[in-house]
């Protein structure tokens, strides 16, 4: 005779689909999870470049880097802070990114056969300057629609810019797919 409580296999699917809710609100808020059996944990990184900074576009298409992301860019990178940051700046997803030079090359040797083409051809590398900006190649900004108000966002290991509608946009989309309420696992 069976229980009023769950099997095994309903509290493991139970379990997944927790998980996964939980995984979708992780996503969000850039962080970084790590399965250590059969419990999740959250491990947030100081090295990780995240959050939304809403930015302007100067007169010469410059964005200026806000300190807190210079500081982990320079932590990545090994730098001090007498070293100029170098930095590839191209397109993916259909969004301005910007990589610290020895992140984009790690990337560039992992991607080895894969098709690779848009983020090579597009790539601008630069450094940045004594104000901590970035020059936005006038055919990216054009191509993303990138005029005045734009917001920068951490992906974790390089930022990614959009415009200020497209970021809205997507934050509603992104809003939508979130859960009312999600049951605490057990």
């Amino acid at each position: 005779m069976r229980s009023n409580g769950l099997n095994g296999e309903e509290k493991n699917h139970r379990k997944n689909s927790v998980a996964l809710t939980l995984l979708k609100w992780i996503e969000m808020f850039s962080a970084f999870v790590a399965i250590s059996g059969e419990r999740w944990q959250v491990v947030v990184s100081v090295n990780v470049l995240d959050g939304s900074h809403p930015l302007r576009l100067d007169e010469k298409d410059r964005l200026t880097i806000p300190s807190k992301l210079v500081s982990i860019i320079r932590e990545i990178e090994g730098l001090n802070e007498s070293d100029s940051i170098e930095v590839v700046v191209t397109l993916i997803r259909n969004r301005l990114a910007i990589f610290p030079r020895k992140v984009f090359e790690k990337r560039m040797e992992k991607m080895t056969g894969l098709p690779r083409a848009t983020m090579v051809n597009y790539r601008d590398s630069q450094s940045l300057d004594k104000l901590n900006r970035v020059r936005i190649p006038a055919m990216h900004a054009q191509v993303l629609n990138l005029v005045d108000d734009v917001v920068m966002m951490g992906s974790e290991t390089h930022l990614e810019v959009v415009s200020r509608q497209a970021w809205v946009k997507q934050a509603l989309e992104r809003m939508q797919d979130m859960p009312e309420t999600w049951e605490p696992l057990d």
